[in-house]
């Protein structure tokens, strides 16, 4: 029995000898190791059942389900990117191909690893994947795909990559680091330097936490762009501009900056042009997006107000007393400083009215010219006067004046210049208020007065008035206080201070000659009896000679005998 057994099993080792022939030489890729395999299960079968007897039930037959199958086919895989050699940097796809070795066998997985590190694994078709180069240092690597089917089996295909990062120099020159930018009047000028190898093309985009603006891409020097900020958002910005040069490597420079508008400032009180006087409000108001520190107001270049803050809006009045400062041109000024230090301000020009002053001056002639201020003390006027209004104004010119003796209108000068030849003899003697009301082409008005004494009649303040027409009076010689009538004639000066007409003389102890008598005077030396001239109740003689002075002698003839 036991040698039955040890022939059984040499039989059947044989047989599996002879399996492993037909299966290492036969097809599987051809679909007839189905068959090969059935036909060899039967020859086994078959010496199994006559080489073996009864006896030998209670050993482990050699049956079909006993039979030692070969491994399938490994599957298929090849990297089709990157390709080997192939110098890498950035992000890079990953992509390989594979194809199981069997119809029914499938391939289920690839997984790529770095140096036998995995970087991606992927569980069905498409076999591609990201990979950012970044995490892998610099040189060179080898890049592996696995494949692994549905039936367990797995195959290999490995690259050599080199990683590379130094793409093209580049780095910005403007602007500054940090510095403050504002593009909406006039854009943000960007631009950047390069290395020897000038890139392909520079991209520049600026970015704000994750929103990312693309501002275009320059293909040739200069490597400039310029940004409008209109409509961006204040704050911390980056601007980005990435080279890339001809092997398709770039390197991208940044540059931080603020976008800091300036503020903003107004002046709503008062407006440009204005005239004004006394004490006014001057009202500013500043705005910054990022908060202010200063506001400030000026009137020609010295401040009124001033005040500190960090509000985003303020405003600042003040109270501007206008007298304390000469009239006409004035320039306001208000100005803000925001927390970034940017300044801005506004200025307009106004007018400051300062009162209006007016005096009256009195002329030496016609002419007007030389003049002096009438003074307050009663001026004593006569004859033909020559008055000037002088009207003085910072802001307006001098329009009329009116002249008024007492009720009495005296003139209206409508126009300059104001001045004025007034005969006082037209109006009568004695005191009286003399007003000037003095008009600028603003309507505001002075008003003066004086006392004055006209008088035109009593020239020689003697108490008798001239014997002019006008005046009616008796005095002869207005200019002289010892001459009028009923004043005692000096005998003998040659003045007929008494106004009778004759210069008076005394002939006590004169020894006269009459050479003719009659009533009319003759050559030489005369002498006629012309009867009581005077009126005295005495006759009086009229004495007479060649020169043009005559004299009365008083007395009758019969006392001269």
């Amino acid at each position: 029995m036991m040698v039955a057994r040890a022939n059984r099993h040499v039989s059947a080792i044989a047989a599996l000898l002879a399996l492993s022939l037909v299966w290492g030489c036969g097809g599987g890729d051809d679909g007839s190791d189905g068959a090969d395999s059935t036909a060899t299960d039967a020859a086994i079968d078959g010496q199994s059942d006559a080489g073996v007897d009864a006896g030998a039930q209670d050993d482990a037959p050699i049956g079909p389900d006993a039979v030692v199958k070969p491994a399938p086919k490994p599957p298929t895989v090849k990297i089709v990117n990157p390709g080997d050699g192939a110098v890498l940097h950035g992000k890079v796809t990953l992509e390989a191909i594979a194809e199981a070795a069997r119809k029914h066998i499938k391939v289920v997985q690839i997984r790529f690893d770095l140096d036998g590190k995995p970087i991606a694994q992927l569980d069905k078709a498409p076999w591609s994947a990201q990979w950012d180069t970044g995490n892998a240092a610099e040189g060179k690597h080898k890049l592996t795909a696995t494949a692994l089917d549905s039936a367990g089996s797995s195959a290999q295909h490995s690259v050599e990559v080199t990683i590379d990062r130094s793409g093209p120099t580049i780095g910005f020159s403007q602007p500054a680091k940090y510095a403050l930018v504002n593009g909406d009047e006039q854009p943000v000028e960007m631009a950047v330097t390069v290395g020897d190898t000038p890139p392909v093309e520079v991209a520049f985009s600026v970015k704000k936490g994750a929103s990312q603006l693309k501002l275009g891409t320059v293909k040739k020097a200069p490597w400039s762009a310029t940004w409008s900020t209109k409509g961006r958002d204040s704050g911390n910005w980056t601007l980005i501009a990435t080279a890339t040069d001809s092997k398709g490597m770039s390197n991208s420079a940044l540059r931080h900056v603020l976008l800091d508008r300036p503020p903003t400032v107004s002046l709503s009180k008062p407006k440009a042009g204005e005239v004004l006087k006394g004490v006014v409000k001057v009202t500013m108001t500043a705005a910054d997006d990022r908060g202010l520190s200063e506001l400030r107001l000026e009137v020609d270049g010295k401040p009124i107000a001033a005040k500190a803050t960090k509000a985003k809006s303020e405003n600042l009045t003040a109270s501007w007393d206008t007298s304390a400062i000469g009239g006409g041109k004035h320039t306001v000024k208000a100005s803000c400083v925001d927390s970034s230090g940017q300044k801005a301000e506004v200025s307009i020009d106004l007018t400051v009215d300062q009162p209006m002053t007016a005096k009256l001056l009195m002329c030496a002639d016609k002419a007007f010219e030389p003049c002096g201020e009438m003074t307050l003390a009663p001026d004593t006027l006569k004859g033909i006067v020559a008055l000037k209004v002088v009207v003085v104004d910072d802001t307006a010119k001098p329009a009329s004046a009116t002249l008024k003796l007492g009720d009495k209108v005296l003139v209206d000068l409508s126009k300059p210049p104001l001045q004025w030849l007034w005969d006082t003899a037209k109006n009568p003697d004695g005191a009286h208020k003399l007003t000037v009301k003095a008009l600028n082409s603003l309507g505001d008005a002075v008003d003066l007065s004086y006392a004055v004494s006209i008088n035109n009649c009593d020239l020689d303040l003697d108490g008798h008035l001239s014997d002019s027409a006008a005046c009616g009076g008796d005095d002869c010689d207005d200019d002289n206080a010892d001459i009028y009538t009923g004043a005692k004639d000096m005998l003998g000066d040659g003045v007929d201070q008494s106004c009778d007409g004759f210069d008076w003389f005394s002939l006590a102890g004169a020894h006269t000659t009459f050479t003719s008598s009659g009533t009319a005077p003759g050559l030489g030396r005369s002498l006629a009896a012309v009867g009581d001239v005077d009126g005295d109740g005495v006759a009086d003689l009229f004495a007479g000679r060649t020169s043009p002075v005559s004299y009365f002698i008083e007395g009758a003839v019969a006392a001269l005998g």
